[in-house]
Order: structure tokens, then C-alpha cells, then sequence
């Protein structure tokens, strides 16, 4: 009884720092290039409609860099009104 328990306590902290460690992989923007951007827009897909795109500040949540409002990379995601 004493082992499993142990078992799940050492599975529970297993998992726990697995998942903190992939947190922190994707807390980093990734290049323009990564990304495939351009300063184009793709057909009406482009960043000014986009769910990462920040007005505010002419950046996206994932790119890092300012990005032009009508430019395009392959993470694009429509917003929903």
C-alpha cells in the first residue's frame, strides 16, 4: 500500500513539472520567418482580422515584432465578433 502511494505521489510530480516545463516552451514569440509571415495580406485573411493580432500595439500574440495590419503569417485564426 505504502508504494503505491508513493507511485502516485512520484506520477502526480512527474506530471506536474512536465506540464510547467511545456508552459514555459511556448511562452517565447517565435520569428517572422517561423511563422511564415508577410507583409501581404493572404486572401481576407490578414492580421488586422486575426484572434492574435493586438491593435493597440501593432504585435501579435505569437510573432514577435510589430506586424502590419494587413500582413499574414500561417498561425492565422479568424476573430469572432
Amino acid at each position: 500500500m505504502l508504494a503505491r502511494r508513493k507511485f502516485f505521489k512520484l506520477t502526480a510530480a512527474a506530471i506536474g513539472t512536465l506540464t510547467l516545463g511545456t508552459v514555459n516552451l511556448f511562452a517565447k514569440k517565435m520569428s517572422k520567418q517561423a511563422a511564415k509571415y508577410q507583409e501581404t495580406p493572404k486572401g481576407e485573411q490578414q492580421c488586422d482580422n486575426c484572434f492574435h493580432y493586438e491593435a493597440e500595439t501593432k504585435t501579435c500574440a505569437i510573432v514577435e515584432g510589430k506586424v502590419a495590419p494587413k500582413g499574414w503569417c500561417s498561425f492565422y485564426v479568424k476573430e469572432q465578433n
